[in-house]
């Protein structure tokens, strides 16, 4: 999901917030256990992971995995010379 979409999510509207709002909280939720389920995997600063996302979850992951002191964020163009 989009920023801007999760939010409009959790704006109130006839009742429907609550599931909303649990909707959104899922998505973060699997967004966070992806990163961590991932992260967990990494053995040895030599290890390469190839993690293929949908564009919904990328944003997050990419903030993710790009604040990890421990994880360096690649694309995947630099190993397809």
């Amino acid at each position: 999901m989009r920023a801007k979409a999760l939010i409009a999510a959790c704006l109130p509207s006839r009742g429907h917030t609550r599931s909303r709002v649990n909707l959104v909280a899922d998505w973060f939720r699997r967004s966070m256990r992806i990163y961590t389920n991932v992260a967990r995997l990494i053995e040895s600063p030599n290890e390469r992971v190839l993690l293929v996302y949908g564009a919904g979850h990328l944003g997050w992951l990419q903030f993710a995995f790009g604040s990890s002191p421990n994880i360096r964020l690649r694309k995947l163009a630099e190993f397809a010379k």
